[in-house]
């Protein structure tokens, strides 16, 4: 039997799981990270390095770290507490209104003026 065999075949079982993360209670304490993705158009190279110069089109931010996994539990349904500590930086309130839109509990966030990016 395949792996999507089995999936199928498990698939009710699966989705009364789901259903039950409304219920479960997580806490999540970890790395609390909000990654950056910079998109744009290459304009050239720098004369002074082999380094690309870009226009920058899009910048989408992310949770990362330990902060995707508790974000994704979050989107799945779960009640989830995140404990951890973040900068006193632009980066950290994004995070926090991410993790708030996603219905995570964010009173385990400690905000540390000392750390920054």
């Amino acid at each position: 039997m395949t792996f999507s065999d089995r999936l199928r075949a498990e698939a009710a079982n699966l989705l009364r799981l789901l259903d039950t993360f409304a219920q479960t209670p997580v806490l999540v304490v970890g790395d609390l990270t909000l990654d950056e993705f910079i998109t744009g158009q290459t304009e050239r190279i720098s004369r002074e390095a082999p380094v690309l110069i870009l226009r920058h089109e899009t910048t989408r931010q992310v949770p990362g770290g330990g902060a995707n996994a508790l974000y994704n539990l979050a989107r799945l349904g779960a009640r989830v507490f995140a404990v951890g500590v973040i900068g006193d930086d632009p980066q950290g309130e994004v995070l926090c209104r991410l993790f708030t839109a996603a219905g995570v509990d964010v009173s385990g966030v400690v905000v540390d003026g000392d750390r920054r990016r």
